[in-house]
């Protein structure tokens, strides 16, 4: 039958066939393509019906944005019995594991990187925080509920399911998923069971958790107590949270996982409260506001990683955790994410560094120059200072006196003969000689010639001073600039070197395409996707738990690590790894995959990167030390202008002086 009627009378009719489950199918709606209609495989009982009918009520615009809430019932006649429900249909979204899930996410969201996972959690938060607003339990918390789009907008999907309550009655959620389901339900029947906002909160926790730790299970570790490891459910019901700073739980993270309490402190009380002991009680848990607030601060912390563009990691951490990771043997996590930022980009190997580079030896060629210029001193206009009129007196007196001397002397070359003009002549030519010597010596001009040329040597030994000590200040800054441009000059080679070294990477590369292809081949067959005998879903939850999702992640090692998994399980997952491998044919005329390239150019990108912001820097350093010599060398010029002036002066005052 393809023809129905909902709650309010009108005629709905089914389209094509979308898909089947359990409860019923899922149809197109003909004339609306966006609805679909549920028809249960057997008519809903009262209480059911009841139950949807109710959840219509809630079924608001503003819920309706993130819930695929029923908004009508339907029956096979107008006002008979509920035989399935209308509601909303959700398009271009996938379950959410195949976002946390590494192996999925390289297929669904490839360019995804862990900024993006923080974000969805803050909208599953965001989601959880609406419904428990207007008293709606979710219930059933699992990863095939919730689905996310490429935005990273959240819809809850298998919404007739969740509790809700009406007419004073309580509409309970009965089905639920054992590895979301909190330590206090563990184990029992969810049939009449009322459920509270608190038990969603661990569903609410886990979902975090597997967004942020890349699938892994908050109670998915290695087992340190005595006797057999515990299986997920009993490790969930037994508070042993693998992350936990309480060393009693015996339980501690599987290898080559987040080191959560480290990477996320403030998120790491939250999860701590949200697994362990006493989270049960009324309230114990985190809230939806309270994920959404931490997980907010995080994102807004986060920061690119200087070795690997697809990485992100909060700023007050010295290292990068993924880069870590890899370090102790785990696969990138976002290698993806670093091939799609540099798709296309191999051009950028080959870039001039001409407009990096000839600014680099301008500032260079300039510094030299500022250095070998020649000091000139020009405009050094002076005139001769006049010699005092004082020593101009006493010079004419001395003058006169040396006159009078010569007369005296004259005079007692005539009168030797005569004793008494002898004697007077004798005395007088002494005294005259003593004044005249005093006089003409410190009084006259000699003083003055002595003072002058004192000056001229003075200034002309400070002129010979400051013209040294600028040309070493100066070379010792040409010095500087040449050992800056000799290691910028290394950076340049090593830009230069990047290509042949990116070539050898890719030679190296195509020699091991073999081992790659069957790589790759195995990473193809999903575990999830698979059915595989004495492997049921829950061990398919606890191997993604534990970083096993594809044939290739499979090994004996690794699989001996896991609590609760049999060793028939494990035979079986080993034989459907081997039948793999069978199949696996090599085919050598195919080219090396975009994504082993692009990780490869993405680490010379990135090194090209820092390379060139080394020479970006480094301009900088050398418009420092040009600027630093010509502040030197214009201060060296001022002092040497006012020397030369000096000097200059003092030789015109010496040149002035009489013969």
């Amino acid at each position: 039958m393809t023809d129905y009627f909902d709650s309010h009378g009108h005629l709905v009719r089914l389209g094509k066939k979308l898909g089947s489950g359990g409860e019923g199918a899922v149809f197109e709606v003909q004339g609306d393509a966006r609805l679909v209609a549920k028809i249960y495989h057997r008519p809903a009982k009262e209480t059911q019906a009841e139950k949807l009918e109710a959840m219509t009520l809630l079924a608001t615009e503003e819920l309706l944005r993130f819930a695929a809430l029923p908004i009508a019932t339907l029956s096979q006649i107008r006002s008979g019995p509920v035989a399935g429900m209308v509601m909303p249909r959700v398009r271009d979204q996938a379950e959410i594991h195949t976002l946390y899930s590494p192996a999925h996410r390289k297929t669904h969201y490839p360019e995804k990187d862990w900024g993006f996972l923080i974000h969805v959690a803050m909208n599953v938060a965001a989601v959880f925080d609406s419904l428990h607003e207007k008293s709606i339990v979710i219930g059933d918390v699992n990863q095939g509920n919730v689905l996310v789009s490429s935005r990273g907008t959240v819809t809850l999907i298998d919404c007739d399911s969740f509790q809700v309550s009406a007419n004073g009655r309580v509409y309970p959620c009965e089905v639920g998923v054992a590895h979301f389901t909190p330590p206090e339900l563990q184990g029992q029947s969810f049939h009449g069971t009322v459920r509270t906002a608190n038990h969603d909160l661990f569903g609410l926790a886990i979902l975090i958790f597997h967004l942020l730790c890349m699938g892994r299970h908050p109670f998915a570790g290695r087992f340190t107590g005595m006797g057999e490891p515990p299986p997920l459910e009993k490790a969930i019901e037994q508070f042993r949270y693998a992350y936990s700073r309480n060393v009693k739980t015996n339980m501690l993270p599987p290898p080559q996982t987040l080191m959560v309490p480290a990477v996320m402190p403030a998120l790491a009380e939250l999860f701590e409260r949200a697994f362990t002991k006493g989270s049960e009680l009324s309230d114990g848990r985190p809230t939806a506001t309270e994920w959404h607030a931490a997980l907010r601060d995080l994102k807004l912390q986060l920061k690119p990683c200087a070795a690997d563009l697809g990485h992100k990691y909060p700023n007050y951490l010295g290292t990068c955790p993924w880069c870590a990771l890899e370090r102790e043997g785990a696969p990138n996590l976002f290698a993806s994410v670093t091939a799609h930022l540099v798709d296309r980009r191999e051009g950028e190997l080959n870039a001039s560094l001409d407009p990096l580079w000839k600014p680099l030896l301008d500032l260079r060629q300039a510094a030299i120059d500022c250095v070998l210029q020649k000091v000139s001193f020009q405009n050094l206009h002076v005139t001769a200072n006049p010699i005092p009129a004082e020593i101009e007196q006493n010079q004419s007196f001395a003058l006169l006196l040396g006159r009078c001397f010569l007369g005296i002397v004259a005079l007692l070359a005539v009168s030797w003969w005569i004793p008494p003009m002898l004697y007077i002549a004798t005395v007088l030519s002494i005294g005259f000689g003593i004044w005249w010597f005093v006089l003409n010596r410190y009084y006259g001009l000699q003083p003055e010639i002595d003072r002058r040329e004192r000056r001229l040597r003075e200034s002309i030994a400070q002129l010979r001073v400051l013209e040294s000590a600028g040309a070493t200040e100066l070379d010792s800054l040409r010095l500087a600039v040449e050992h800056e441009f000799h290691r910028l000059d290394l950076t340049k080679a090593e830009i230069e070197g990047l290509r042949p070294r990116y070539q050898a990477d890719l030679d190296a590369l195509n020699l091991q395409r073999e081992r790659r292809q069957l790589d790759a081949y195995l990473q193809s067959h999903l575990i999830r996707s698979t059915t595989i005998s004495f492997v049921n879903d829950w061990q398919k939850s606890t191997l993604e738990s534990f970083g096993i999702e594809t044939a290739y992640d499979l090994n004996e090692i690794r699989l001996a690590n896991i609590n609760g998994l049999s060793q028939i399980a494990r035979s079986a997952l080993l034989d459907w790894k081997a039948a793999i491998q069978k199949k696996f044919k090599f085919r050598p005329r195919e080219k090396i995959p975009n994504v082993d390239r692009n990780t490869i150019l993405a680490r010379y990108l990135r090194q090209r990167e820092d390379q060139e912001q080394a020479l970006m820097s480094g301009r900088s350093s050398l418009e420092l030390l040009y600027n630093q010599l010509q502040e030197v060398r214009s201060r060296y010029q001022q002092r040497l202008d006012i020397a030369a002036q000096k000097a200059k002066q003092a030789e015109a005052d010496v040149l002035s002086l009489p013969e």
